[in-house]
């Protein structure tokens, strides 16, 4: 997939403009690109043009996607945010065919479709213009903003409860040019029915612990598969590289860090029938970082499974488990995750180590309660749907080791009344001041009694085994000047109605669901909290100078004054260039933004100045970035020939060339991250 970014053409398209060429578009991202018409891509001349899985955001005039005299269809895709008054999402001529399949179209200042088209109900709009598409209001679409959400280009992920969750066409879907996947390469669909747009949400897989003294699986698998058990007892290996295993699979080290060992105080499981008791662990040795892979998809493997779990004895906090699924995600799991866990019972070194009543410290006979600083938690790990089932795990430790046993792997899904391990959730209430200070603050709840507790800076309040629900925590006014400046929480999982938080009221509203820990941070500041800039910048232009800016977050952000100097001098009031309103006024989440600046002269340099203005009026000051604006330039074509026997090539190619001689566009590829 390609990004097309900060395109500008004076009359047609600033990304992809086809002339009579047949075109395929599929799993790119477009970015404010500025054209007279079709900002994003013009498809004319007769032209066929199919785009797939892909992502269209903020064009600056005219229209997103624009069809003139060609054949256009567009297959879960997603257009948002075209924000200039008068202009329209998509838009087809009476002598054009447009049609919409499983589509987005939402968010635009104008209407969202003009023209003939064709869309059904498995597409999605704002305001019923897109034909027979599935009218819902932006809020109900709730897609969130573009962002790294894995595969190559940026995406717009669904929201909680968004109207495309499970409400696009299966057949389209899985049919050419979709092929059952979305813009990232995730397989579709993930839940009952497959999402509208281009953004397929996955299922995570669920975590759960079993009680302390438990070392063995409580799981029950379905018939006829049964249980694939390694226990380590039958195999040997010192400084090994590879180990081969038995039901499940080999491990494959990244270098020679596997030993089996025999029972002591750091692994080795105790069950009936079991008098060796050997376990695998994995050692580098210094502050090397190395890892093994069991693979269930490689020879002698049993294929992706419904179910891993394992005993993680004496847990050091480098140890990491990374999952991969056979959709391509991958979710991580570490000895953090466990230590966060709402149904870990006792803490380091407590007195009943190795107990029932505690997790830390090792619980078999014979070295019962040694290295009681360590955990000691039979992990299960379940997939929730075909897409999500587990296709290889990887073990991974830089400092100590990394010790387990009994390995349990079931082929198929675990029903969810089956699955073991603590159902319960847990809530974290943390206090942050800024700056650092010690005023303590009161909160209320309806969690537990005494249902009232304090904290001051630094300070966490954690409640363990909750059961599922819906819960508020509020902060009790205050007469200091240390006063609520942000309320943010974080859910453990994407399952269920998000958690909240309300800065007015002074309350976080938070929904617990089956073995989640949501953490919710209440910062209290005597002074404003100013926005944070991800970046400022200008460019030149054909025609005029374009100044960029993103946002990290705009907590009591109003908006922004831009302003112009033509030297390095601090700007006057006289200076202003425009107000530019804030996407999300107070918001925690960052937001991406743009102004055009034609009132420039060849030769010229210009500074420009950028200045947040928060909701009481206190202003702060960023930059300046300067460019130098050298004036239009000439483009000269020459040298294009089109062979006989392929009569498609030239208007393909004088499009390709037109569309990055006239958009000037920024294009790149980004690589997954490993």
């Amino acid at each position: 997939g390609l990004t097309v970014t900060n395109g500008n053409a004076f009359l047609s398209s600033a990304g992809v403009y086809n002339a009579g060429a047949v075109v395929v578009v599929s799993n790119s991202t477009f970015i404010h690109n500025h054209a007279a018409s079709g900002s994003h891509i013009k498809n004319d001349g007769g032209g066929t043009m199919t785009i797939v899985n892909s992502t269209f955001f903020d064009p600056t005039t005219a229209t997103a996607i624009g069809n003139f005299s060609g054949t256009m269809t567009i297959y879960n895709s997603t257009i948002d945010g075209n924000n200039v008054s008068g202009s329209n999402g998509v838009v087809n001529n009476v002598t054009g065919s447009l049609t919409l399949y499983n589509t987005i179209v939402s968010n635009n200042e104008g209407v969202d479709c003009t023209g003939t088209l064709t869309a059904d109900s498995f597409n999605l709009d704002n305001d019923g213009t897109c034909d027979n598409a599935t009218s819902k209001t932006v809020a109900e679409i709730n897609l969130q903003p573009l962002a790294d959400n894995g595969g190559h280009t940026f995406t717009m992920a669904l929201g909680s409860s968004s109207a495309a969750l499970d409400t696009a066409d299966d057949a389209v879907c899985a049919a050419s040019p979709v092929n059952g996947l979305d813009q990232r390469g995730v397989v579709r669909p993930q839940g009952v029915h497959c999402d509208v747009g281009a953004f397929e949400v996955t299922v995570p897989l669920r975590f759960t612990i079993e009680a302390p003294t438990v070392q063995t699986s409580q799981v029950v698998c379905p018939s006829p598969g049964g249980a694939l058990i390694e226990d380590f007892d039958s195999l040997s290996g010192v400084g090994a590289n590879l180990i081969a295993g038995g039901a499940l699979g080999d491990y494959v080290a990244s270098g020679p860090f596997l030993t089996i060992f025999g029972q002591d105080k750091f692994g080795g499981a105790d069950f009936p029938n079991n008098p060796t008791k050997k376990y695998l662990e994995l050692e580098t040795g210094g502050g090397a970082t190395g890892y093994y892979d069991l693979d269930f998809t490689a020879p002698g493997g049993p294929g992706p499974v419904g179910y891993f779990g394992f005993w993680w004895s004496a847990g050091d906090g480098s140890n990491v488990l990374e999952i991969t699924r056979v959709d391509g995600t991958v979710e991580t799991f570490t000895t953090q995750s466990i230590m966060n866990s709402p149904a870990l019972q006792g803490s380091p070194n407590c007195p009943d180590a190795g107990t029932a009543t505690c997790h830390f410290g090792n619980p078999t006979t014979a070295f019962l309660g040694q290295n009681a600083g360590e955990a000691y938690v039979f992990v299960n790990i379940y997939a929730q749907n075909e897409a999500s089932k587990i296709v290889s795990v990887r073990f991974t430790a830089t400092t100590g080791g990394f010790e387990s046993d009994n390995h349990t792997a079931c082929v198929d899904l675990i029903d969810p009344g089956n699955q073991t391990g603590s159902g319960l959730g847990g809530i974290v209430i943390k206090k942050v001041t800024i700056p650092g200070n010690n005023t303590s603050f009161d909160f209320t709840d309806n969690i537990e009694a005494p249902n009232a507790f304090s904290l001051s800076n630094g300070q966490q309040r954690s409640f363990l085994n909750v059961p599922p629900g819906m819960y508020t925590v509020t902060e009790e006014p205050n007469t200091g000047s240390f006063q609520l400046r942000l309320l943010s929480c974080v859910d453990g999982d994407s399952l269920g109605t998000p958690s909240t938080g309300d800065v007015d009221t002074r309350t976080a509203t938070i929904n617990v669901d089956l073995n989640e820990t949501v953490t919710c941070t209440f910062t209290n500041s005597n002074q404003p909290l100013g926005v944070t800039l991800a970046s400022f910048d200008a460019a030149a232009q054909a025609d005029h100078v374009l100044v960029t800016w993103e946002t990290v977050s705009e907590l009591e952000n109003s908006g922004f004054n831009l302003y112009r100097t033509e030297t390095t001098d601090p700007p006057s009031a006289a200076d202003l260039l425009a107000f530019v309103p804030s996407q999300g006024p107070g918001s925690a989440q960052g937001f991406f933004y743009s102004h055009d600046d034609y009132d420039v002269a060849a030769g010229h340099a210009y500074w420009y100045w950028l200045e947040d203005v928060d909701f009481s009026g206190i202003t702060t000051m960023h930059g300046p970035v300067s460019v130098v604006f050298t004036g239009p330039t000439a483009v000269t074509l020459s040298g294009l020939e089109a062979e006989a026997s392929q009569p498609a090539t030239w208007p393909w190619l004088l499009a390709a060339v037109l569309g990055a001689a006239l958009a000037a566009a920024v294009v790149w590829q980004r690589r997954k991250e490993a």
